[in-house]
C-alpha cells in the first residue's frame, strides 16, 4: 500500500514553469526585483526521501549534482521550489563555463570528484508546493515568505531575496557581471508559460556569453 507521502507526491514538472517576458529597466509600486543568476533553471522537488533536480527542458540533473541532493534530502518539509542552479567563484559570482563542464560529466567517480572540488548551489526564488498544499494560486510575496521559512539557509541552498527598487540591484548585477534582474508583480499567482507579470531585464552581452 502506498504511503501518505507517496499519495501526496506533487505532479508538477518542467512544463509548469513560469517564464519571464523581456522588459526594460523600471521601478513601480507593486513590483519587486531579484537578481538574475547565470545558471540552469531548476525545479527542485523534495518528497520524503526522494529529491529531484529537473531542468527547464525536463532533464533529471539529480545524479550530476549529488552535493545538492545531499543537502536537500534532510530538509524537514516536502516542497517544490523554482530555483537557479549555479556554481560560484570566491567572490560569489556565477561561473557559466564551470557549470557547463560539470553538466557533461557521465562517470560516477568524476561526478563525485567534481562535487567535492567544484560544488554547485541553488538560489530558490519561488514556492509551488509545500507539504501537500499547492501554493501556485497564492500571491507572490506569500509564496516567497513560505519558501524562506522552509529552506535551511545554508551555503548550498539559498533563498533569493528582493528589493522594491530596481536601481541599486541593477548596479549590483552589472558590477557582478550577472545576467541582469527580474521584475515581478507582487500580487501575481504562479502560472505556466510566458507571463508579463515577470519581466527579465538582461545586461548587455548575456546572449553572447552563453553561446
Amino acid at each position: 500500500m502506498s504511503s501518505l507521502r507517496e499519495l501526496a507526491r506533487p505532479s508538477i514538472g518542467h512544463h509548469d514553469l513560469m517564464l519571464a517576458s523581456p522588459g526594460k529597466l523600471f521601478s513601480a509600486r507593486g513590483w519587486i526585483f531579484e537578481l538574475k543568476y547565470d545558471g540552469y533553471r531548476c525545479l527542485v522537488t523534495k518528497c520524503g526521501d526522494a529529491v529531484r533536480l529537473e531542468s527547464k527542458n525536463g532533464r533529471d540533473m539529480s545524479s550530476l549534482f549529488p552535493e545538492l541532493v545531499d543537502e536537500i534530502g534532510p530538509i524537514r518539509d516536502d516542497f517544490v521550489a523554482d530555483c537557479e542552479l549555479v556554481i560560484l567563484d570566491d567572490q560569489g559570482c556565477p561561473q557559466w563555463d564551470r557549470l557547463q563542464r560539470r553538466s557533461v560529466l557521465r562517470h560516477t567517480h568524476r561526478i563525485q570528484q567534481a562535487a567535492a572540488e567544484d560544488p554547485a548551489c541553488v538560489f530558490a526564488f519561488d514556492l509551488l508546493w509545500l507539504n501537500g498544499a499547492d501554493f501556485r494560486a497564492r500571491p507572490l510575496l506569500q509564496r516567497k515568505q513560505a519558501l524562506k521559512g522552509t529552506l535551511p539557509g545554508n551555503r548550498r541552498i539559498r533563498y533569493t531575496g528582493h528589493l522594491e527598487s530596481s536601481a541599486d540591484l541593477w548596479r549590483l548585477a552589472v558590477q557582478m557581471d550577472l545576467e541582469g534582474i527580474v521584475a515581478k508583480d507582487v500580487s501575481s499567482i504562479y502560472t505556466a508559460g510566458p507571463s508579463t507579470h515577470w519581466l527579465k531585464i538582461e545586461a548587455d552581452g548575456v546572449a553572447e556569453r552563453k553561446r
